[in-house]
């Protein structure tokens, strides 16, 4: 929708509405001529930068800037440059792995390499820039990220938000991006597409011209449009279904309704049985109290006189064990006395018997002293005889004797002589060869001594040429290692040098290659800077170039002489009023100027023969507008300055809102420039929009200029860094080789230096080492100095013992022959005297033997009679001491008497003693018993109590039990209502409940109804009654206990009796087959793990608020019964 408004030179403006980013811009466009020239309102997006993190090769975070129009990635095969293709592709939203050359979308993230792990996620961002006002939130940038997991998990992120692909989808869409655009066309694309159809290729066009986006909504919509049909045929159904189903509906809100009756009056009527169970259950729960407390009191009285019975007889048990105590020691005392009493008599009686042994021992010792002494005299005169014969034998043997000594003193002394003979020959034999075996080892000695001394001669000679020669080598190694440490200092010097000068170099060196760093940097950055410039000032030639391009059919009508260039040539504004040219004229600044009024007739001439519309602006010179206020500030010569104004509206800059108005009052066809952005002319305000408007001519020309001085000094820049860089690569090239002469200058010095060290260092161990041979063969001179002057004296000392012992062995010789005739004349006169005294020996004997028989018959005699002699001395010194044992026995037998008789006395004492002590325990063991008796009666009277106390808490918790149980389904079955009735009277109760049963059966008849929302109520407790009538409410009764206990699946289902009647603690009858949890008989088997809170053993329940069991629970708060009471 345009509208056009004609001003007095035929100019016009027009709103053109379109859509940017969902907001109206305002555009003027002019005409000229009955032409019009209007911009496109297309916006255009480029690629501004691309980050990779992880993504295939690039493992470190890599960030690709794209600061031109045109950009060229050039590489070898395998650099990457597919890679960021890929990551383009996949950052637009691209789901198909093979299409990224890989096999799932977890392969491309870094994979790892020998010298880096691999990572666990891809991270691509690509930022996207709009010159055309786009985004206007964030400059005119969008930032999309992608991001993989190695699990195969992604994420979108747009302005650094998460969102979903369809988002960016939809984003890029407007913006005509995607994985499948034209804006990324493969190798091949282009011939792919010049060879498809036409309908084919149609579907590109669209893309270029944005419709594809529209295709794309309208297929989502027509999607919705057909899952709206599809809902709507449902809901069709459903109606249907649901106009059914509401007849059927409303027989069931009859039914409803009666049976809401019915169960009302059911709740009614239990209800009032409610409050007849609960007066007598509160009655049955009142008098249970009363028996408790009576039973209490009555245990505690037998309790406490249990407790005095106890006392009394412990007391009486410990005056028992005291005399227990007591007559144990009086017996053991008596016991004691008898034992010694009993000794006492057996050692009496063997005193007397001892002493009659002793008195008869004495007399038999008498008579064998008698006959002893008699047989001693007889043996005496034998004895004389035999001794006088002995010595008459003995003068005899004596004779002999003499004889005999005779002739062996002269038998021994001849052996005795012919011995010493032959050992004196014997000793001298033995002298002689131990003299020549003397002089054998002297002479051996002496020759192994001249044998040594010859060899420590030999040693001498020979270790003193070896000390010479060492001495030699000595001195010439210690000149060597004084030459080697002179050559080792030289070469260290040296050393030094070199290593100086080539630290100096390689500082030189490397401040060069940091020169040539920082200069190689700057140049590239200056080559940069003056790329941008070039491909900058390129751009805004080619915007100039369009902007000053004629018209073809101008080009056509009038030679290019005739024509002067455009309205912008004939103007040089400053910078600041550069822009508000632009904003005011546009592109009536590129209209082209002809030279005078007959280009221009010419032009008008050939109108009808030219298609399209022109517009051209006539140089004439005699035209005089009224100038404009900012015209006059654009630097047009003054010659040109009337035509301008004339062709160009007149314009000027309000300070504010107010000054504009202003100025359109006064002057409706002046221009006014707003602050900010935006103009007014008269009455029609043209506002800029959201999106940036291109640059204008003249802004464009500046920018040219200043583009074109930003390249020439960046270009000035890069040779005068290109020049320095040369000069310090020439540097560092000629000190390369000097730095290689110093470093194998320096390598040959360390390599000398090392070699004279090493050398010196081995002449010094060579010396150290000869210092150490000669000292050892000095010391071993002197030994065998020393050991050669001792061997020559030993040598002279053996040489004398040699000649002596030769001397004496001669003189032994002649010694021992002569004592050898000696021995041999003494040994023949002692054979003869031998002879003799063998023959006196032989007479000797005879009379020795003779002699020895006569001493063997008188020593017999002798010794009888001392043996008899003895006896009888030993036989009155026994008749001596058994009367002296006598006597004392009978002394002892005295004193062991009156002794034992006060033993008696003791005994019989202590005889007394413990039976008195014996009656006393009897007496006190006959109170025990008695006791005892007595506290065990008093025992069963405290047990019979405390059964009765417990019989009566067991009463009154199951009536404290049937009434919370009552109260529980009173709470379940009477829900809202607020209490219960007056309590009837008892003779009403069995009405009441035909009643009840009653109406339960008319409500089973009527059936379910609403099960979920109106339950029928449980029934009141049955157990609750003192006495059950019957059990033919089986159903409604039942409810209780699945309403008011929660059963485990392991309860026991065994059928047991209640001690209550006919139905469980619960209610739920016995007949039908099975055993409740929260029966009693169940309560005491389930006491240690219950199996619901509501009913657990005795009546017990577990609060709400608190994890304890409460009343008198027994029952242990463990994991698993609150597991079950959770359930």
């Amino acid at each position: 929708m345009r509208r056009r408004r004609r001003g007095p030179l035929g100019e016009a403006y027009a709103i053109a509405p379109w859509r940017a980013g969902g907001r109206s811009v305002v555009e003027p466009f002019p005409t000229w001529i009955g032409g019009t020239i209007s911009r496109s309102t297309m916006g255009s997006v480029r690629l501004a930068s691309l980050t990779l993190e992880g993504f295939k090769s690039f493992a470190a975070r890599v960030e690709l800037s794209f600061p031109g129009a045109i950009i060229a990635i050039v590489g070898p095969n395998g650099s990457g440059k597919s890679n960021i293709s890929d990551s383009i592709a996949w950052v637009l939203g691209e789901q198909s792995a093979r299409l990224l050359r890989s096999q799932n979308m977890a392969d491309v993230i870094f994979a790892g390499a020998p010298s880096r792990p691999a990572l666990g996620a891809a991270e691509v961002t690509l930022t996207l820039a709009s010159p055309d006002g786009r985004w206007p939130e964030t400059d005119g940038r969008l930032a999309v990220a992608r991001r993989v997991m190695r699990d195969g998990t992604s994420e979108y992120r747009m302005q650094g938000r998460r969102v979903r692909l369809k988002d960016v989808m939809d984003e890029l869409m407007d913006a005509g991006l995607g994985t499948r655009a034209y804006a990324i066309i493969e190798q091949g694309r282009i011939g792919q597409v010049l060879s498809v159809k036409a309908t084919e290729r149609r579907s590109l066009f669209e893309e270029a011209a944005g419709i594809t986006k529209f295709r794309a909504r309208r297929h989502e919509a027509e999607l919705k449009l057909a899952e709206t049909s599809a809902n709507l045929l449902r809901l069709a159904d459903v109606a249907a279904e649901v106009r059914r189903a509401l007849e059927q509906a409303r027989r069931q809100a009859r039914r409803a309704e009666k049976h809401r009756e019915l169960r009302t009056a059911l709740a009614e009527v239990r209800a009032a049985l409610f409050a007849g169970r609960r007066a007598v259950l509160l009655a049955a729960v009142e008098v249970s109290q009363q028996a408790l407390t009576a039973a209490g009191l009555a245990e505690a009285e037998a309790a406490a006189t249990l407790a005095s019975a106890d006392a009394a007889l412990a007391a009486l048990r410990r005056d028992l064990d005291g005399g227990q105590e007591r007559l144990t020691a009086a017996r053991d005392q008596e016991a004691r006395s008898d034992a010694l009493s009993q000794r006492r008599e057996a050692e009496e009686e063997a005193a007397r018997r001892e002493t009659a042994d002793a008195s008869a021992r004495r007399e038999a010792a008498v008579v064998e002293a008698d006959r002893l002494a008699a047989a001693a005299r007889t043996l005496a005169q034998q004895g004389s005889a035999l001794a006088a014969a002995l010595a008459g034998a003995e003068g005899t043997l004596a004779g002999h004797e003499r004889q005999a000594k005779d002739a062996a003193a002269a038998a021994e002394t001849t052996e005795a002589a012919a011995r010493a003979a032959g050992a004196q020959a014997e000793e001298a034999r033995r002298t002689l060869l131990a003299a020549v075996a003397a002089a054998s080892e002297a002479k051996n000695r002496s020759h192994r001594l001249e044998v040594e001394l010859e060899q420590d001669a030999y040693q001498s000679t020979r270790l003193g040429a070896e000390h010479e020669r060492l001495s030699a080598h000595l001195a010439q190694t210690a000149g060597g290692e004084r030459e080697a440490a002179a050559k080792e200092s030289a070469a260290a010097a040296a050393a030094r040098t070199l290593e100086t000068e080539r630290q100096e170099l390689r500082a030189r060196q490397e401040a060069l290659a940091a020169r040539s760093s920082e200069l190689a940097a700057a140049r590239d950055r200056a080559g940069h800077e003056r790329w941008q410039a070039r491909h900058e000032r390129e751009g805004l030639a080619r915007l100039l170039a369009e902007a000053r391009a004629l018209p073809a059919a101008l080009a056509r009508a009038l030679p290019a002489e005739r024509l002067l260039g455009t309205v912008a040539d004939f103007l040089a504004p400053a910078p600041e009023t550069a822009k508000l040219l632009d904003r005011a004229y546009g592109e009536l600044l590129n209209l082209p100027v002809c030279a005078d009024e007959e280009t221009a007739a010419q032009l008008v001439a050939q109108a009808p023969k030219i298609e399209g519309k022109l517009a051209i602006v006539v140089a004439d010179r005699t035209l005089a507008g009224r100038p404009s206020p900012l015209l006059a500030q654009g630097g047009a010569a003054p010659e040109h300055l009337g035509w301008l104004s004339a062709a160009l509206p007149r314009a000027d800059v309000a300070r504010d809102l107010g000054h504009a108005r202003e100025l359109a009052g006064r002057d409706p066809d002046l221009v006014v420039l707003l602050p900010g952005g935006g103009r007014r002319r008269g009455a029609l305000i043209e506002l800029p929009g959201m999106r940036a408007t291109a640059p204008g001519t003249l802004e464009l020309r500046l920018r040219e200029r200043e583009v074109t001085a930003t390249e020439a000094a960046a270009a000035a820049r890069e040779e005068e860094t290109e020049a320095a860089l040369e000069q310090v690569r020439r540097q560092l090239a000629e000190l390369g080789p000097a730095l290689a002469e110093r470093d194998a200058a320096a390598q040959a010095a360390a390599e000398a230096l090392a070699a004279a060290s090493s050398a010196r260092a081995s002449l010094h161990r060579e010396r150290e080492r000869l210092e150490r041979e000669l000292e050892a063969l000095a010391a071993e001179l002197a030994r065998l100095a020393e050991e050669s002057a001792a061997l020559a004296g030993r040598l002279a000392v053996a040489r004398e013992e040699v000649e002596r012992l030769g001397r004496r062995a001669t003189e032994m010789e002649a010694e021992v022959d002569a004592l050898a005739r000696d021995a041999d004349r003494a040994r023949e006169v002692g054979a003869a005297a031998r002879a003799e005294a063998e023959r006196v020996r032989g007479a000797e004997a005879v009379a020795r033997e003779r002699l020895t028989a006569a001493r063997r018959d008188l020593d017999r005699h002798r010794n009888e009679l001392q043996e008899l002699q003895r006896r009888e001395a030993t036989a009155r010194e026994d008749a001596r001491a058994q009367a002296e044992r006598a006597g004392a026995a009978g002394n002892a037998a005295a004193a062991a008497r009156a002794e034992l008789e006060e033993l008696l006395a003791r005994r019989n004492a202590s005889h007394r003693e413990v039976e008195r002590f014996a009656a006393d325990v009897e007496a006190v063991r006959m109170r025990v018993d008695a006791a005892a008796l007595e506290a065990e009666q008093r025992r069963t009277a405290h047990l019979a109590a405390r059964d009765t106390a417990h019989a009566a808490r067991l009463a009154l918790a199951e009536a404290s039990g049937a009434r919370e149980r009552l109260e529980e389904a009173i709470a379940l079955t009477l829900v809202g209502q607020a209490e219960l009735p007056e309590p009837p009277p008892l003779d009403a109760v069995p009405d009441l409940e035909t009643r009840e049963q009653a109406l339960a059966t008319e409500l089973e008849a009527l059936g379910p109804v609403e099960r979920s929302r109106n339950s029928t109520p449980p029934a009141p407790n049955a157990s609750s009654r003192p006495s059950p009538r019957s059990t033919s409410r089986s159903t409604t009764s039942s409810a209780a206990c699945s309403a008011g206990a929660r059963r485990r699946p392991s309860c026991p289902t065994r059928t047991r009796r209640s001690r209550a009647g006919s139905r469980s603690a619960c209610g739920r009858p016995a007949s039908t087959r099975s055993r409740c949890c929260c029966s009693p008989a169940a309560r005491r088997r389930w006491r240690r793990s219950p199996c619901c809170w509501r009913c657990s053993a005795s009546g017990r329940r577990r609060s709400a608020s608190s994890t304890r069991w409460t009343r008198r629970s027994t029952t242990p708060t463990s994991s698993a019964s609150r597991a079950c009471c959770a359930r």
